[in-house]
């Protein structure tokens, strides 16, 4: 008998584990292992090529390990809040990192959302400084394709 009541608890116990753990997921809380990562890489790019397409179209491309290290910090302080992202037809930025190895990276923005590898639309927040370091990175652009005459 004694047994049989020890056996009771313990199973009571594992099954309100249980629930409480189901409740906390059916509440929409994400670990960081249900988060994907937007930046995993550990080294840094040596080029940098992007391409906005808004209602305009804009290009530039750099290999300045100074832009692109700042580029790279900005993306690494965004934060990946939720996979119900919106999605644009005239809002994009899409980032393509190449590595002294040769391998890239690609990072896409639709308006205040990341596109993940897997196509997953997810929202994020401190997409202001990126675009504001690449709005610098196509004026900059901009003056080394057209170089004022004196």
């Amino acid at each position: 008998m004694k047994r049989r009541k020890i056996s009771g608890i313990t199973v009571l116990l594992f099954l309100c584990c249980m629930l409480c753990g189901c409740a906390a997921a059916a509440g929409g809380q994400t670990t960081a292992e249900e988060t994907p990562v937007l930046w995993p890489e550990t080294e840094m790019p040596a080029a940098l090529k992007y391409d906005r397409m808004w209602i305009y179209s804009a290009q530039a491309e750099t290999e300045d390990p100074e832009v692109i290290r700042d580029i790279v910090e900005a993306v690494r302080n965004i934060r990946v809040q939720e996979k119900e992202g919106s999605r644009a037809e005239d809002y994009t930025d899409i980032l393509l990192f190449t590595f002294r190895d040769g391998h890239t990276y690609r990072l896409e923005f639709e308006a205040d959302s990341w596109l993940a590898d897997d196509n997953t639309c997810l929202h994020v927040e401190g997409l202001s400084v990126l675009r504001t370091l690449l709005d610098g990175l196509l004026e900059k652009d901009a003056e080394n394709a057209n170089p004022k005459k004196d």
